[in-house]
């Protein structure tokens, strides 16, 4: 094949367990290995070095239509436990977390029940194909095996469409992939916008701070953004005498698990009618926007739910996220309007996007 004189967006493509991920904006692979030099007494050069493990972190954006199911979304959704981001299934909570799978018993009393093989931590397999520049064919492409899904964030905006934002994290990179060449795949849906939030719906549901400042029968007007977040960060255990994954890749993510609580965030922008203090007052207290049973506890929900057609697209935050802050700018004479904008944060592990009916799920089990 000829050699490339360039990279572009239209002669890349990025593939996720073999399948094409439409919408893409932008693609990032990022390769970092901390190299130690070894001192030596009696030099003043050190002429020795050996490397840590390598990481390679990978990042994705892309647009939402209305066609389009959250990367990350649970296997069900038809309870909270079900939905639950680190049951097996899931995202899960640790590689070694996984037993055999049971085979249906030849003597049901004697036999123990059938059961499938546990799934420990999801992992992804990303590709990135690039195609000649003149798109006639696939010039190579690359594959990181093994992925760890680290960050997913929605970003909503006034004047600019729905945004996906994937991050990922791996210690394998292979040159040679599987998937076929870039393609021009039909398309189908419309993207997001902020149109699309489906207020009228009796189960979108924003914080109280939000609503009481805000003009309830103009929240999609007074709403100009909003930004969500979850963030997985891994812990490992050391296991002596072993790089685990040097020599079977398979086993690279044996040893990690996801330290909870998971980093789960959420930011509302919206032009106000009034201020804060009109409704409430702060004071030196340790519940000043949550319940005091005691002790304080968080209450807030919040319920995004984006499409006005049946299958609609759900970020559902739970019901126990919290106040961090409020922040007011604008009003100045150049004419702009006075923006708050609300961070909330929640460490009950609640993130469920989802593609579907809106549901209702209800936390019955501690976890």
């Amino acid at each position: 094949m000829p050699d490339n004189n360039r990279i572009f967006y239209a002669c890349q493509a990025v593939y996720v367990d073999g399948t094409y991920l439409q919408n893409v904006q932008a693609v990032g692979i990022d390769y970092s290995a901390e190299a130690t030099a070894i001192p030596d007494i009696g030099r003043s050069q050190q002429q020795r070095s050996f490397y840590s493990k390598p990481e390679i972190t990978i990042s994705i954006q892309r647009e939402v239509n209305t066609t389009a199911t959250p990367f990350y979304t649970p296997a069900a959704v038809t309870s909270y436990a079900d939905a639950y981001i680190l049951k097996q299934g899931n995202l899960g909570t640790a590689g070694w977390d996984t037993r055999p799978a049971v085979p249906t018993p030849v003597d049901p009393e004697t036999d123990p029940p059938a059961r499938p093989a546990d799934i420990p931590l999801k992992e992804y397999s990303i590709e990135v194909a690039y195609g000649s520049d003149d798109l006639s064919g696939r010039i190579e492409s690359q594959t990181l095996l093994y992925c760890l899904l680290t960050e997913v964030s929605y970003s909503i905006s006034a004047d600019g469409r729905m945004t996906e934002d994937l991050s990922f994290v791996t210690r394998n990179l292979t040159k040679t992939g599987s998937a076929a060449a870039p393609i021009a795949a039909p398309l189908s849906g419309t993207i997001f916008k902020r149109q699309h939030l489906d207020v009228e719906n009796d189960k979108f549901i924003l914080p109280s701070e939000v609503k009481e400042i805000v003009d309830l029968d103009e929240v999609a007007r007074s709403v100009q953004s909003i930004s969500i977040s979850a963030a997985f960060e891994y812990g490992e255990l050391t296991d002596v005498g072993k790089w685990r994954g040097s020599n079977l890749q398979r086993e690279q993510n044996k040893w990690k698990y996801i330290q909870t609580p998971i980093g789960v965030t959420c930011e509302i922008a919206a032009v106000v009618r009034k201020s804060m203090v009109a409704e409430k007052s702060i004071k030196i207290t340790d519940a000043n926007f949550m319940p005091f049973s005691p002790p304080a506890t968080p209450n807030r929900e919040i319920k995004i739910i984006m499409g006005h057609e049946l299958n609609k697209f759900v970020i559902d935050l739970g019901k126990k996220n919290y106040l961090t802050g409020i922040s007011y700018s604008g009003g100045d004479t150049g004419g702009g309007n006075v923006e708050a904008t609300f961070s909330y944060a929640n460490t009950n592990n609640d993130f469920v996007p989802y593609k579907g009916q809106p549901q209702t799920l209800t936390q019955s089990d501690k976890y």
